[in-house]
């Protein structure tokens, strides 16, 4: 290298890749100085070429090795391979053992679109990957988790298989919103709800310049997965930061920037019949923030060609604490996607509960204010036995249902209602936390009868089903208890109560006509086995329904 001087010293930076043999590319860098040359002179520098000692890549214990595959594929459980500098590979590096991979701030990356670390686990597999930046594209994850054929179905093993990752830092090695950062698999693509036991904890990672964060694959979705993902950065993911299935997982501490599309993706299935998924005390600014979606239907993913599941309360994740700097919602259904997925429905009585976050737009907030003299300090500042009020400030349809001060050391403060909207305590001598949570406005339903009263044993069962359409009475303002039921009401009573679904089905009662107001709930009721009609092709609409065959049509309905 030439280096024409002109005042003071000479300074360049060198970043030379440089490929040995049986080895990995290595990138050097290196400053080289001259002092002072004088204007127009020439000075000769030579850079230096690969030596002996830094050839190497990756150190486990005092043995060195030209390539990180090798030092990986060298070590033994309970080893650590450490980095000595950054490189690029070309294929993916099988990690098989249970040892521990540190980055010590270097990178590796892809040159060509594919996996980085693919770590493959069984029985008792435990893997730590650290300090490390993995840089490519592919859209499995750049580190995938990959069960061994040999512990499919595992969920008894002698030691739960771990992979942690933290402190390590997942990009797309051109610029490009593409690929995932970390792939969770089971066997293989098309391993459909597969229920060995692992664990993955991801913590104080960046995922910057992807499509997706974390992939919960959901071509191969693990039932028994337990995953912690905190104090996590997501930004710049055209996607969302995780996606498809954490059925077990707590997501906690995290930020998802507004560069995200999305935050995470929670799909649904029937496989999956509970959660134990607590999703807490996230910033979660991207454009879309959580999204609940059904499954896919359309390989044979074994979800029993259900056209619909319906969501009980213990398939719901915890949602608490969180806060939305945005002005769009926090949580976001998408209840139908394609002709080939399912669809999925809230099961009765079951709600989302998201009182207990700090949105823009959809949850209450809360407005602390300190009610002292001109000059008095802030809530920040007060000092201890100062008064504060607190201002609880609902939205419409909402009323507290709790208020609650803590100090720094978790101790409860006593709060004072002064009024409906206004409460006080006094400052301690720490730090405080104010939580409120708020739970919907209780309103009596309206009678519009005139022949049911408070006292019946059946009061709240007819406003129940007049507010869910079920029934409108036998006028605007009678409901004839004591009259009888026909088989058409029955059967049009468990139709409204199914949503009024339009059915592809033929019938063929002679008793029935095309434009009755009950045919399309004698059509669903046949088609779904509730009633095979009174015989001869008749369905006798107009009989009176017996309380056995009541129960019968309600039992044979709710299977």
């Amino acid at each position: 290298m030439h280096c024409t001087g002109y005042y003071g010293e000479c300074r360049r930076r060198q970043h030379r890749t440089q490929t040995q043999p049986d080895g990995d590319s290595i990138v050097t860098k290196q400053d080289l100085t001259v002092a002072e040359p004088k204007t127009g002179e020439t000075a000769e520098i030579e850079v230096p070429t690969l030596t002996d000692e830094n050839k190497y890549v990756a150190q486990v214990g005092e043995i060195k090795y030209t390539s990180v595959k090798a030092a990986i594929e060298a070590a033994v459980n309970g080893q650590t391979v450490e980095l000595l500098r950054s490189v690029t590979v070309d294929e993916p590096i099988m990690v098989k053992h249970s040892i521990t991979i540190d980055g010590n701030g270097n990178s590796i990356t892809r040159s060509t679109d594919g996996i980085i670390l693919n770590v493959v686990y069984a029985d008792g597999t435990n893997v730590t990957v650290q300090d490390l930046t993995l840089a490519g594209n592919n859209g499995g994850g750049l580190l995938q988790w990959t069960m061994e054929g040999s512990y499919k179905e595992n969920d008894s093993p002698s030691t739960t298989p771990k992979l942690t990752v933290k402190n390590c830092t997942f990009s797309s090695d051109d610029g490009q919103k593409t690929g995932a950062g970390i792939g969770l698999w089971g066997h293989t693509s098309g391993d459909w709800f597969n229920a060995a036991k692992s664990e993955v904890v991801i913590d104080g990672c960046t995922f910057d310049t992807l499509s997706v964060g974390i992939y919960y694959n959901e071509e191969a979705p693990l039932l028994n997965l337990k995953s912690t993902v905190t104090n996590n950065i997501f930004k710049n993911l055209s996607w969302t930061g995780l996606a498809s299935i954490p059925a077990n997982a707590e997501i906690a501490y995290n930020r998802f920037e507004q560069t995200c599309n999305g935050a995470i993706q929670y799909l649904f299935n029937a496989a999956q019949t509970q959660t134990n998924t607590y999703i807490h005390d996230n910033v979660i600014d991207s454009k879309t923030g959580i999204q609940f979606m059904p499954y896919h239907l359309n390989e044979g993913n074994q979800n029993g060609g259900k056209p619909t599941v319906f969501v009980t309360a213990d398939m719901l994740p915890r949602i608490e604490k969180n806060v939305r700097n945005v002005d769009t919602d926090l949580v976001v259904l998408v209840a139908y996607r394609s002709a080939t997925d399912e669809t999925f429905k809230l099961a009765e009585g079951v709600s989302i509960d998201l009182t207990k976050n700090y949105t823009q737009g959809v949850a209450p907030t809360i407005d602390v204010e300190v009610q002292a003299g001109a000059g008095a300090p802030s809530v920040d500042e007060a000092s201890a036995g100062t008064r504060i009020t607190v201002t609880v400030k609902p939205d419409a349809g909402y009323e507290l249902d709790e208020l609650t001060v803590t100090d720094a050391k978790n101790k409860d403060l006593k709060v004072t209602k002064r009024s409906e909207t206004t409460y006080t305590f006094h400052m301690a001598d720490s730090k405080v936390t104010v939580e409120a949570s708020f739970k919907l406005i209780e309103t009596e339903p309206e009678n519009p009868f005139t022949d049911i009263s408070k006292s019946d044993y059946f009061y709240d069962a007819v406003l129940w089903a007049v507010d869910k359409g079920i029934t409108s009475g036998t006028s605007a303002n009678t409901f004839s208890p004591d009259a009888s039921c026909t088989r058409a009401q029955m059967v049009t009573f468990l139709w409204r109560a199914n949503a009024s679904p339009v059915v592809n089905y033929a019938m063929d009662f002679t008793d029935v006509a095309a434009d009755a107001y009950y045919a399309e709930a004698v059509r669903l009721a046949v088609s779904e086995g509730v009633t095979a009609g009174t015989g001869d092709k008749a369905f006798s609409p107009d009989a009176d329904c017996t309380r056995a065959q009541i129960v019968t049509f309600m039992y044979r309905d709710a299977r």
